[in-house]
C-alpha cells in the first residue's frame, strides 16, 4: 500500500490521496482493534483491497476517480463533523461510507449490506439527529 500511495505523487493525485489518508486514518485509527465493532472488523480486509484497487486505477484515470470520489465527499465531510458525537448511527455512518467506497472503487469486491447514495443520505439524516 505504501509503495502504490509513494509511486502516485504529484498534483494530478494529490486530491485523491488526501481522500486516501483520510480514509485510512478512520478506518484505522490509533486503538482501531479494539474501537471497530466486531460486524464490521471483519470487512476490514475487504476495504482495505478495495483502497488498493483504487489506488491501482488511479494512475490510468485520475479523472474517473476524482468523479467517484465527488460522490463521497458529502458524506465523509458529514462524518467528520458528527464523529465527536459517538452514537451508533454515526458509527453506522462511518461504515456505510467505506461500503460506498467499495461499490465504487472497487465493484467486483461487493458491498456486504445493501448502500447507495440515497441511503448514505438517510443515514446522515439519522445521525445528524443523534447529536
Amino acid at each position: 500500500m505504501r509503495q502504490l500511495i509513494a509511486e502516485l505523487q504529484g498534483s494530478a493525485f494529490s486530491n485523491a490521496l488526501a481522500d486516501v489518508n483520510l480514509q485510512l486514518q478512520y478506518v484505522l485509527s490509533k486503538g482501531f482493534l479494539h474501537e471497530t465493532p466486531t460486524t464490521w472488523f471483519r470487512h476490514l480486509p475487504r476495504f482495505i483491497q478495495a483502497l488498493a484497487r483504487r489506488l491501482e486505477r488511479l494512475r490510468g484515470n485520475a479523472s474517473r476517480d476524482a468523479e467517484l470520489s465527488r460522490q463521497i465527499t458529502p458524506f465523509v465531510t458529514a462524518y467528520v463533523r458528527l464523529q465527536a458525537a459517538h452514537s451508533a448511527e454515526i458509527e453506522q455512518l462511518k461504515w456505510m461510507i467505506e461500503e460506498f467506497r467499495v461499490s465504487l472503487f472497487a465493484q467486483d469486491l461487493r458491498t456486504s449490506i445493501p448502500v447507495s447514495a440515497k441511503r448514505l443520505s438517510e443515514q446522515q439524516m439519522l445521525a445528524e439527529k443523534s447529536v
